[in-house]
Formats: structure tokens, sequence, C-alpha cells
């Protein structure tokens, strides 16, 4: 007994004791104050710290306590379950999360905040496979209907006069030219952009369209005050009806042919997927976004410029071929040539841009890097030209730099590159291995040093 006693005396003085303490004396009465305090130190904990195991047990444990001290039945109790169910989601502890949705939906009477919960237990359910999601996806609708029509009417008939009267305008610049210089002119430039999708993308665009208007029907007053929104005829009838219906009609199909994925910038996707796959399942995507200009280039897959996205929301095109004054320039609207075979990547322009692709790689079947590396590993160094063993000693250790995460790259590295693929394209037969490999170099060095990038560690993903 008194080794025991001993014991216990040394951990009432131990460092986990005093941690106890107060933790405890923080949870010993409920405040309003003192959940809020706690809710917004775990967000800027959150926005601010590294994300790694012990940072996200730390935040987690912010929350947790924000709901401890929190006043029964409150919004500030539902705000702190919204956001360790926030949390809960980046972990990809999607059932743990639902439970803490379910507990603030059932609190608040905040109907936007009930919608913005029961749009991520959507999500949550879609990931689980769970069988019910339609019922929840029916009562987000059943809130959305309930809202107010004043609360939501953002639209008004001035307005819709004012777009006529601006499109109705002649503009034969499309809205880009101004004093013989490019001029990105806002709405006037998307709205010109090109809209020839195909009839399978057009019947999705329609269905998408009809559920917008619907919406508009039955939340505003845009297309009458006494609008019957259960009548056909009365939505054939109404002239704003047609307007708006070919409006967002229209800009739907400019958003098909015109947006841009914003990747995050590395060349090699964070889950290890081909970049087809990377591409479909967006895993490596920071969002899209329409940029007037850069849509107006013509497509080709193997192109001579390349796309980058800033984190200050800019496009930064540069060249990844020499390119002669007074030529075209090309970009690729989805997989280069050394990406992806010639069939899916001829179906995906199809289907998406509604346009059969006659660029050099596609007329001559290039292949794709994986064949174009079997045809070089099989090549013997005395087969080997000058410049292709000069490049390849040259190069080598750029090129393999771009599998380490934490490598810092400078703007000469991007001048060393141009000059190796100014090289290889001059002295090398297209398509080469050793060129192809230089301008994905090139390509990851530039997005690592002007693009988007976010690295996400192991502990935050789902495993």
């Amino acid at each position: 007994m008194k080794k025991d006693e001993k014991i216990i005396f040394e951990m009432l003085d131990s460092k986990m004791w005093k941690s106890l303490t107060k933790e405890h004396l923080m949870r010993v009465s409920k405040s309003s104050t003192a959940s809020d305090a706690l809710r917004k130190a775990g967000n800027d904990m959150f926005k601010n710290i590294p994300h790694n195991a012990h940072s996200h047990e730390q935040v987690w444990k912010m929350y947790s306590m924000s709901i401890a001290v929190a006043e029964k039945n409150t919004e500030g109790l539902a705000l702190a379950y919204e956001n360790r169910s926030a949390m809960l989601f980046h972990l990809g502890k999607f059932e743990a999360c639902i439970k803490d949705i379910d507990r603030a939906l059932e609190i608040s009477q905040n109907i936007p905040f009930k919608i913005e919960l029961l749009c991520r237990k959507i999500r949550c359910m879609h990931t689980l496979n769970a069988p019910n999601i339609h019922e929840v996806v029916n009562i987000a609708e059943a809130l959305l209907d309930g809202l107010s029509k004043q609360s939501v009417k953002t639209l008004h008939s001035d307005s819709l006069k004012k777009i006529k009267l601006k499109l109705k305008q002649p503009n034969h610049l499309k809205g880009f030219m101004e004093n013989e210089k490019i001029k990105v002119q806002g709405f006037r430039s998307v709205y010109s952009l090109a809209d020839q999708v195909s009839e399978g993308s057009l019947e999705k665009r329609l269905q998408d369209t009809a559920l917008v208007l619907r919406s508009i029907a039955r939340n505003t007053a845009l297309f009458g005050e006494d609008f019957n929104h259960s009548s056909t005829e009365a939505f054939q009838k109404n002239d704003n009806v047609l307007f708006i219906g070919a409006l967002i009609l229209k800009l739907s199909k400019v958003s098909q042919l015109n947006q841009h994925q914003m990747w995050n910038g590395n060349y090699v996707c964070q889950n290890k997927l081909d970049r087809l796959s990377c591409w479909l399942n967006e895993c490596c995507s920071r969002g899209t976004y329409i940029a007037p200009v850069t849509s107006l280039l013509n497509h080709s897959c193997d192109p001579n410029v390349r796309r980058c996205f800033t984190e200050d929301k800019k496009v930064i095109l540069y060249a990844i071929h020499p390119i002669k004054k007074g030529s075209q320039l090309f970009d690729c609207y989805q997989q280069e040539y050394y990406e992806l075979d010639l069939i899916p990547r001829q179906r995906i322009l199809s289907e998406t841009y509604n346009f059969e692709c006659k660029c050099i790689a596609c007329l001559k079947k290039w292949p794709h890097l994986t064949r174009l590396f079997q045809n070089d590993q099989g090549k013997p160094l005395s087969a080997r030209s000058v410049v292709e063993v000069n490049l390849m000693m040259e190069y080598n250790a750029l090129v393999s730099s771009t599998l380490k995460p934490d490598k810092v790259y400078r703007e000469t590295d991007v001048a060393f590159l141009g000059e190796g693929i100014q090289k290889g394209l001059a002295k090398l037969s297209k398509p080469s291995f050793i060129t192809v490999n230089l301008i994905i170099c090139l390509n990851t060095v530039f997005e690592r040093l002007c693009g988007i990038w976010l690295t996400v560690p192991n502990t935050c993903q789902k495993s």
C-alpha cells in the first residue's frame, strides 16, 4: 500500500495531472463565451498549424471541449458540432462525421446552416454508399423550397432588361479587343466563347438548365409574383423564362468547353493514379476556372504552350517548345499524346469538345510515354547519338529530383530545361523519350515555382 501511495503522490505532481486539472477547470461550467473561444481557437489552429496526427488531435480536442462547455440546445453548440464534423470529414471519418451532423441538425433552427450540414451529410453518405441518401436529398430540397422568396430574390426585371440590351449590341470583336489590343470585357468575353457541344452533352446541359429554371420559378418572383411553376404552359408563354433558360444553357455549354482544372502543382498524382484516372477522379484538382483569353487557343496533343494557375488567381501561359514569331499557339485541352493512347484520347476530345483532333501526334499515331520508355530501354548506348547521351547525363539529376516533393527549384532551372528541350527538338527525331521527359520535368518545375502547391500528409487521408 505504501508503494502505491507513493506512486499516487508522485502522480499528483506530474505534468499529466496538471494538464488534466487545467482541462477539468475549463469544463466546470457551461459558457457560450468559452465555447465560442475554444471553437475559434480550433479554427485558427486548423488553418495555421502543420497537418499531422498530433496537430489534428489538438484541433479535435478544441472542438470537443467547445462542445463540452457549450450551453444546452444553443446555436453555439450546433456550431461546435458542425466544426467537429468538418474536422472528421477532413480525416475521412465519415460515419462519426454524420453523427455530429445529426446532433447539430437536431439543435439548430437556422435553415441555410441546416442545408449546409445536409450537403456534407450527403457527401459522407455518397462515399459510404449509404442506402438512404435520397431521403436526405429530399429533406435538403424541401428546406430550399421553404426559404422565403424575398430572401433569395437576387435577380430583378431591370437587371434582365440591361442584360438583354447588352447582348443585343453588335460586337464583332467578341468582347476581346479595344483599340487593337486584347482586353477581356468580363461577361461579354465569357458569353462569346465557343459552345458547340456534342448531342450527348447537350442532353445533360438541358437537364441542368431545366433544374435551374424550376428552382428560379419556385424560389423567386423573377417570372412574376403569381407565376404558376406547376404549369408547363406558363413556362412556355413567359418571355423571361425563355430568355433566362437560353442564357443558362448557353453559359452551361460555354463552361463545359472552356473551363480548366486548377491542378495541384505536381506532375505525380498524390494518390499514385495514372494521369487519366487522376483527371477523371479529380483527386489533385483544386477547382475550375474560365480564363477567356486562354480559351481562344486551339488544341494539339503536342502543344507548344501550357497553362499554370497561381495562388493569386492568375493564369500564366508559358512555352514548352521554341515558338517562332507569328506562329500559332497550341494548348492541350486534356491529356498530351505521351499521357494517353490515341483512341481514348480521341474519344474524350470528341465527347467533351465535339471535334476530331488532326494534330501531328494523332495523324502519325505517336506512342505514349510507356511505349516510348520501352523502345528507349532496349536501345544500347552505342546506338545513341552524342546529343542523346549528353542530354541524359546532363539532365538526369534534375529530372530525378522531381520525384522528391520537398525539392526546391529556382528560375534558372526553368531556363536550363528550356535549353535542353530546344536541343532535343532540334537534334532528335520526334517523338523522343528524352525530350518528352525534359518537357514533363519543365512542367513540374514550373508548377512548383508558380502554381498551386498543396501537400497533404498521409495522416489526413482515409486509409
